[in-house]
């Protein structure tokens, strides 16, 4: 009796709980909460309610073979195979549901693996593109310097052209001037030729003074050597000339006694260079008085004039 009523008594305690507030809570899965859960959160909470729903099945089955062995007839036999179908079918659902999800625990770690991969690339991409992004700037920071640059150096070649402009309108007259020159000569047929020819007399007029110049110098520097030559050697002559005039007295005053003594003589003291035929004696020439170092003097003039 005891046995009976405690089968009575789980019979109505399953059918109450299980039968009723199980299946409810089970079949109610509030959508809104669902997806706010982590997957992980979820799969430990499914997996309890099989672990509860597994140990109601084993209590279910022992009292059914509790039942069995005392071969006592069960008091609400519909009632529990009904409730042990809705067990087994939920947990049958529950395993689907269980295996679903594993499924997606996988699908959903391989999404994570791949969402990490592709965090790490764009971190990679993102630190690549700052990288390129500074040197960006730094290369249009630079390009900004040369750009002003290039402005300055623009404006100032814009100033040269106005300048070399003005230039160019001024000296117009010019070529309009080598213009009626080629055609009324004959000898040139193009502006050009004549710049040319007037180019070539004007570098040979550079190179003739160029020459005169530097024979002038030559000149100056001939005359300066003859003239401290002479300054040296002046004494010298001064010298020579009074020793030779003394040796021409000498001469003459010997020439004098030796025609004295010996009249015979006469005749070639006639004849003698140094006389004329009316028997006078002729003069003697300045170089031969002032002797040879006059002579080699006026010699000395005469080269370096030449020379000059």
């Amino acid at each position: 009796m005891d046995n009976k009523k405690a089968a009575e008594d789980l019979t109505d305690y399953f059918k109450t709980y299980f039968g009723n507030n199980l299946q409810k809570e089970l079949l109610k899965a509030p959508p809104s909460t669902d997806y706010v859960l982590a997957p992980t959160t979820h799969l430990i909470r499914k997996r309890r309610e099989e672990l509860d729903i597994h140990k109601a099945m084993e209590a279910l089955q022992e009292v059914i073979h509790a039942h069995t062995l005392t071969s006592d007839p069960l008091p609400a036999p519909p009632v529990c195979v009904c409730v042990y179908q809705d067990f087994a079918m939920t947990l049958m659902a529950q395993r689907v549901r269980d295996k679903e999800l594993k499924e997606r625990e996988v699908k959903l770690k391989e999404y994570l693996r791949n969402f990490n991969a592709f965090l790490q690339e764009n971190k990679l991409k993102n630190v690549r593109a700052l990288k390129i992004a500074v040197k960006e700037r730094e290369l249009a920071r630079q390009k900004a310097g040369n750009l002003l640059i290039l402005k300055q150096e623009l404006k100032a070649l814009t100033k040269e052209r106005v300048k070399i402009a003005a230039l160019v309108e001024k000296h117009e007259i010019y070529s309009r001037f080598l213009d009626k020159v080629v055609k009324a000569s004959k000898q040139f047929q193009e502006a050009w030729q004549v710049m040319s020819r007037v180019d070539t007399l004007v570098q040979t007029r550079e190179e003739l003074l160029t020459s005169i110049k530097q024979n002038q110098e030559c000149c100056e520097t001939v005359r300066t050597q003859l003239t401290q030559y002479l300054e040296q050697n002046e004494d010298r002559l001064l010298h020579y000339n009074n020793r030779l005039a003394k040796l021409h007295r000498i001469l003459d005053r010997v020439h004098r006694v030796s025609v004295g003594s010996h009249p015979k003589y006469g005749n070639y003291e006639d004849h003698a260079p140094g006389h004329h035929q009316d028997g006078h004696r002729q003069p003697v020439p300045d170089y031969q008085q002032e002797g040879p170092g006059w002579v080699g003097r006026g010699r000395s003039e005469g080269h370096s004039q030449t020379a000059g």
